[in-house]
């Protein structure tokens, strides 16, 4: 119900994983489903999803750590990082990995933060170019995918 919400409300398409071997596709959104890790990889100059059913990371499941760290492991210094709202430090160990891999990172400002918890430790770990409002991270993303925001 969280991704079809997003859907109505978005100008991209949004959607839950629910398989293997989905094609990441241009404008276009991916969650994780509800106690699945999602991981990236890279496959014959596509990008897939993987689904693990494993123990949680970071104390969570899905994990934002294991979504990055394969983000790092496929598209490495070519990928964009966004820490959004959050409890907790799930993602930072990734994101630290992504910016020292000259990954674009970003996080959300803590004024437009429900919990800025997530933000703050990669705020606070320094591996973030950019601090922006929520209202501004779509044109981060457009500028982001036109090469004229980089590490």
């Amino acid at each position: 119900s969280f991704a079809q919400r997003l859907n109505d409300n978005s100008e991209v398409k949004v959607q839950e994983v629910n398989q293997d071997g989905i094609v990441l596709e241009k404008g276009n959104a991916y969650l994780a489903p509800g106690n699945m890790h999602l991981t990236i990889e890279k496959k014959a100059n596509n990008y897939i999803t993987k689904l693990l059913d494993i123990t949680k990371v970071s104390r969570h499941k899905p994990s934002v750590d294991m979504l990055f760290r394969s983000v790092n492991n496929s598209a490495g210094g070519g990928a964009m990082a966004i820490m959004l709202t959050g409890m907790g430090d799930d993602g930072c160990i990734a994101m630290q990995d992504l910016f020292k891999n000259h990954a674009y990172c970003i996080a959300q400002s803590e004024k437009t933060c429900v919990v800025y918890g997530m933000p703050k430790k990669v705020i606070d770990a320094k591996v973030v170019h950019d601090i922006v409002d929520l209202q501004d991270i779509s044109s981060y993303i457009i500028d982001f995918a036109k090469n004229k925001r980089k590490a």
